[in-house]
């Protein structure tokens, strides 16, 4: 399976300065980019539905590397640790292992 982008990924505003899109102000899109400026995904520019959680998205969706990077790192530290909860470090490795496309 191949892996994705390497982080950092950024958010660039699309429709700043340009009064939102299709003619809504509060209509904002934004592009997430890798670090090579290739555009990965683009959030808000389908639906108007809860246009005031798109920056927010953008901004998850643009930390996603880095916080998949901080649990596959937390997840082998807590395992190894004594007194680990397993539900924990299962839950965890379902979560990196359908990040990478694969089953438990």
């Amino acid at each position: 399976m191949t892996q994705h982008t390497p982080g950092p990924w950024t958010v660039q505003h699309l429709t700043k300065g340009l009064g939102g899109h299709r003619g809504y102000a509060d209509w904002q899109v934004y592009v997430i980019r890798s670090r090579q400026n290739v555009a990965l995904a683009e959030v808000g520019h389908i639906d108007r539905y809860e246009s005031e959680r798109i920056p927010a998205n953008a901004r998850l969706i643009a930390q996603a590397p880095a916080m998949w990077e901080v649990l596959h790192d937390l997840t082998a530290l807590y395992a190894a640790s004594p007194g680990c909860d397993p539900h924990f470090v299962i839950k965890a490795r379902a979560v990196l292992a359908a990040c990478d496309g694969s089953t438990t």
